[in-house]
């Protein structure tokens, strides 16, 4: 069900976190795997180097897998408040993963040197979803090249012409659901999605 439109823009909660002074330094791992917003995974974690990973809670393997499947949102934020903006995990389909929130911390691992911080393998699991080719899946030179092409779309004036197309895209979605009266939501973004593709 849909209520009156409010105007005013939800206050951005990210800039107003402030980050932790005691930021924890990242383990040599051989594996990244970026993650969606601000995070990203280092993952494929061998016993050899678990002892140098950062702190994460504790919680059985199951636990933890629950935390993830259940109430993943909650359960993030609460280990992040915990231990801070480098949290290691373990659940029933791994080995230990390392997961960054920090945006700086990500950037840095993103402009590490390639030979450490591979993504391929510790996303192999995401490639029937994404596909064999996905930037996220390839390394080395063929990652670069992928990552350059894309590159153009992502940047500046580019961006803030999409924004201008997904506000006014947004704003007739919204102008057409009806007022006070259950609708198919699924199917509403549905239609956003293709409109401002």
């Amino acid at each position: 069900m849909r209520t009156a439109r409010r105007s005013a823009r939800p206050p951005a909660a990210a800039a107003a976190r402030s980050p932790r002074a005691d930021r924890r330094s990242l383990p040599s791992v051989t594996h990244v795997a970026p993650r969606t917003g601000a995070s990203a995974t280092i993952g494929g974690v061998e016993a050899s180097t678990q002892a140098a990973l950062p702190p994460g809670p504790k919680l059985p393997k199951l636990i933890q897998t629950l935390g993830f499947a259940v109430m993943p949102a909650r359960f993030f934020d609460a280990c992040r408040r915990r231990y801070g903006e480098v949290v290691t995990f373990r659940t029933l389909f791994d080995s230990g993963f390392v997961m960054v929130f920090d945006p700086r911390i990500v950037k840095d691992i993103f402009r590490g040197d390639p030979d450490q911080l591979r993504a391929g393998p510790a996303n192999e699991l995401l490639g029937p979803v994404l596909g064999e080719r996905s930037v996220l899946l390839l390394d080395g030179p063929e990652h670069l090249r992928q990552r350059r092409l894309m590159l153009p779309a992502f940047h500046g004036q580019r961006l803030r012409t999409y924004e201008t197309i997904m506000r006014e895209a947004t704003d007739r979605e919204i102008d057409s659901w009806p007022v006070g009266e259950p609708f198919q939501a699924l199917r509403a973004m549905q239609s956003l999605t293709l409109d401002v593709i």
